[in-house]
């Protein structure tokens, strides 16, 4: 019996669950990898269990996670890194909206530009099937 099967025979169910969910979302978004992004989704997907409470009480819910994991992903070039700088700053949406009104700018729309390159592929087949004409001006 090798190292990490002796592993996973230790853990709780609920644990093993997360970790099929977990390799589940990185096999869906074809990662090439299991991170602690993708550990955090199979975590509080595990709805019984005190992590999730805890996530879940704090506002933080399974989407928002999933939401996240899409929207930032690392890029498909060695050459290039993507940066992100509010995430890096910690700034939240309500954060750039309070500092957009302090400096006497509009208050912008939520992005869902229907034509964006970085809708996932779930956001693609959404727009496919229940918002036909988003579809027509995007394609």
């Amino acid at each position: 019996m090798n190292h990490f099967s002796f592993i996973l025979e230790r853990l709780s169910s609920r644990a093993k669950n997360a970790l099929i969910t977990s390799q589940k979302l990185s096999e869906d978004l074809h990662h090439d990898h299991i991170g602690s992004e993708h550990l955090l989704f199979g975590i509080i997907e595990e709805i019984s269990s005190f992590a999730s409470e805890i996530l879940l009480k704090n506002k933080i819910t399974p989407e928002m996670v999933r939401d996240e994991i899409v929207r930032m992903k690392l890029s498909l070039y060695p050459w290039m890194e993507k940066r992100y700088p509010l995430v890096e700053l910690q700034m939240k949406r309500h954060d750039c909206l309070r500092w957009m009104e302090r400096n006497g700018y509009p208050r912008p729309p939520k992005s869902a530009c229907t034509f964006c390159p970085y809708n996932s592929n779930d956001r693609w087949d959404d727009l496919r099937r229940n918002d036909w004409v988003a579809w027509d001006e995007a394609v």
